[in-house]
């Protein structure tokens, strides 16, 4: 299958004060890492200079808020604070939309990658302190990449602020260091 991929590793504890902004809620935190995956895809978008008219945004339905992720897109768009956010000036917020798995099969896709990203840095006790890369390292070469160095980091992949702050296991952060160096 041709797909290109992206993904978010996040801690709450990275969002600082977004953290205290959002008051906890799953829903806003979710908007928040959504906005990151965005930004990757941006990224992509810009350097391939495609237009934000020629693309829709599917994401899972579910218990979630898409109307206030559109709203988050928007007021990001309208005042950028990071660098990052200044790319979602290549996504329509009005292109976003939700479907469910059986009416949008490659949804399928997107939860390979999440629990790929999530099972190589899970320190759950159900994991006995082992993580597994194996899947992620499989999927490698499907990750958005620089064109130039090849690196995963940064672009399809995309460690909530810096890898440090995911507090990865040493392990895992060494993959993840070279992570699409293919």
């Amino acid at each position: 299958m041709r797909v290109l991929l992206f993904g978010v590793i996040s801690m709450k504890e990275t969002l600082g004060s977004y953290k205290d902004d959002i008051e906890g809620s799953d829903k806003r935190y979710y908007n928040k890492c959504a906005q990151y995956i965005l930004e990757r895809l941006a990224l992509f978008l810009e350097i391939n200079r495609y237009s934000e008219n020629n693309i829709s945004i599917c994401f899972e339905e579910g218990n979630f808020d898409y109307a206030a992720l559109r709203g988050l897109i928007h007021r990001c768009r309208e005042n950028p604070i990071r660098t990052n956010t200044k790319l979602l000036k290549h996504i329509n917020p009005d292109s976003i939309v939700s479907k469910s798995k059986s009416d949008e099969p490659l949804l399928q896709v997107a939860d390979l990658v999440a629990h790929a990203l999530f099972r190589c840095v899970d320190d759950s006790p159900a994991t006995y302190g082992i993580r597994e890369t194996r899947y992620l390292a499989e999927m490698q070469n499907r990750f958005f990449s620089d064109v130039k160095s090849r690196k995963i980091l940064g672009y399809g992949v995309y460690p909530v602020h810096k890898l440090k702050d995911i507090k990865a296991d040493p392990g895992v952060e060494k993959f993840l260091s070279t992570f699409g160096a293919v």
